[in-house]
């Protein structure tokens, strides 16, 4: 295998396993193929995600790349698996998106948060647990 072609192997690999831990909150993700262009994993509502196997540490390239394959109404982030973190330390892999659509998801998520727990006080511990499941 050439080193081309492992380094492509890597990243179908790490799309796989992000898709996979990622279930739990979309149940319908999947990968979309290494020789497609575009966004890395579709059947995310709301995110446009780029996930990066890679030894190099470009976070800006990849930020614009996520971008570039996003709708307006999707937040780009990217989903980074380092070097010596395989899938059993997939919650420890970074992840990374631009700080104005971070500020911008942290308030709706308060304002859904206050509206759910008015109307099912329940509704977080159980989706806590169930994400919990995931923990390892």
């Amino acid at each position: 295998m050439t080193l081309n072609e492992s380094r492509k192997a890597r990243g179908m690999k790490a799309q796989v396993h992000a898709a996979d831990f990622l279930r739990a909150i979309f149940p319908w993700v999947n990968t979309v193929s290494g020789a497609a262009s575009g966004r890395d994993l579709k059947n995310t509502p709301g995110l446009a995600v780029e996930v990066k196997a890679r030894r190099d540490f470009e976070p800006l390239a990849w930020l614009k790349q996520s971008k570039k394959n996003s709708d307006d109404d999707e937040m780009p982030i990217v989903i980074w698996q380092p070097d010596g973190y395989g899938p059993a330390r997939m919650k420890e892999w970074p992840f990374m998106g631009h700080l104005g659509d971070f500020r911008k998801l942290w308030a709706e998520l308060q304002i859904l948060r206050g509206y759910v727990q008015e109307k099912d006080p329940g509704f977080y511990a159980k989706l806590l647990g169930d994400l919990g499941k995931f923990d390892g």
